[in-house]
């Protein structure tokens, strides 16, 4: 099957979205398909390349509003590349995208995976949900991570019956304990004893002040991997607080360093704020190696990623009292972080692997494909 995915941005770029596109992609590709990824450049030209396997093509864009890429490109990009594939696959929330998707001719079919739900821009939200409804109606299968995330979506909701649930999944042999990776997890932990880890960008819904001051009386580490415009704003909540010594802004990793700081933590926090934590696949990544995870209670599928008192536990957004007990709980507890460690990686090994998400998604395709007349020849799955 030929298989055109359209993200905002593709590997080496980072972030939850990216992910997913990638393990699809190169998946999809290993199975014997034919995947080309479309999305927005860094420069001013259009950039096509192979990465991974994959065909990647990069549109020009000429800078970014609102966390939306500006590509005027990528409509006719979309459309002459829509004309010879046998399902389009979005990934939203993308507005430009979905809305150059209504002019991709109707017998086209289409699939949009759902990764969250815009919660800032209020200002714009009422003419983006327009659109949203107009390009969810356009496709013939939306799929979410979770059930949750159907369930609790304004978005979402008219169009749950196309609506399926395929979790998102990574790849097991990412996380193998090499030599060198074992050898810097041992540095780690004797630099900063034990520790908890944040990863992600730094930015408003993730809650990041409100972890800095559930540290506050944790005789603890936290290390922090990401960047992001509140940066500077955590600095000076850190010197404030007298965190200095404790909590360390380390910026983007690369991925053999983040794998090493995985390794080396005691537990995994994300106490973000709102439904724009979708999923979270920082928390695939930790399961993965075993780790605990301390997360927000949110309606979304945070909650399905983690099972409180299974795999970690959950308090509510924005009480960083409850965060700080929760914390502790596990940071103090070598027993009972070991217990739920273990539980998510037993779950992780069984419901969030690569091979999962990519038997979802194949179904899906070929239920988006049936939707239409239009006929695919598909190609020979690689032995």
């Amino acid at each position: 099957m030929k298989i055109l995915q359209v993200g905002k941005f593709y590997a080496p770029q980072r972030g939850g979205m990216e992910t997913v596109v990638q393990s699809l992609a190169e998946g999809l590709v290993e199975l014997g398909h034919d995947v080309e990824v479309l999305c927005f450049g860094r420069t001013r030209k259009e950039v096509r390349e192979q990465v991974g396997g994959v065909t990647v093509t990069r549109v020009p864009t000429l800078g970014t509003v609102l966390s939306q890429p500006l590509a005027p490109a990528l409509g006719r990009a979309l459309r002459r590349r829509a004309a010879e594939a046998d399902v389009v696959h979005i990934h939203c929330p993308n507005p430009l995208a979905e809305y150059a998707a209504l002019r991709v001719p109707p017998d086209v079919p289409m699939v949009c995976t759902f990764h969250a739900d815009v919660t800032r821009q209020r200002l714009l939200l009422p003419a983006y949900r327009l659109l949203a409804l107009r390009f969810l109606d356009r496709c013939h299968r939306v799929v979410a991570a979770s059930r949750e995330q159907i369930e609790h979506s304004e978005v979402l909701a008219p169009f749950a019956g196309k609506c399926l649930v395929v979790p998102f999944g990574l790849d097991a042999t990412r996380f193998l304990v090499k030599p060198r990776l074992l050898r810097r997890s041992i540095a780690l932990r004797r630099e900063h004893g034990t520790f908890a880890l944040f990863v992600g960008r730094l930015v408003g819904y993730k809650g990041l002040p409100v972890l800095l001051e559930a540290m506050q009386g944790l005789p603890f580490s936290l290390l922090i991997a990401g960047d992001g415009p509140l940066r500077g704003e955590l600095e000076r909540q850190i010197a404030d607080s007298g965190l200095g010594g404790r909590v360390h802004l380390l910026g983007e990793l690369d991925d053999a360093e983040l794998r090493a700081h995985y390794h080396a933590c005691r537990v995994l926090t994300l106490p973000s704020r709102t439904r724009a934590e979708a999923f979270g696949m920082v928390l695939l990544e930790a399961m993965a190696f075993g780790k605990p995870l301390v997360t927000s209670r949110l309606p979304t599928g945070v909650v399905s990623v983690n099972r409180h008192d299974a795999n970690g536990l959950t308090v509510p957004p924005d009480d960083p009292a409850a965060l700080r007990r929760a914390l502790r709980r596990v940071l103090v507890n070598d027993t009972f972080a070991n217990r739920l460690g273990s539980c998510g990686r037993m779950r992780f090994e069984t419901e969030f692997t690569t091979e999962a998400m990519l038997a979802g998604y194949e179904a899906v395709y070929e239920s988006a494909v049936g939707c239409n007349t239009r006929s695919y020849a598909r190609t020979t799955p690689a032995t």
